[in-house]
């Protein structure tokens, strides 16, 4: 697994949950 790719699976984890602490 390359590194960006794993920064890619953690930005869309973290945008799964923003929504709430966004919102």
């Amino acid at each position: 697994m390359a590194p960006r790719y794993r920064i890619l699976f953690v930005c869309m984890g973290n945008i799964c949950r923003s929504p709430i602490a966004e919102a």
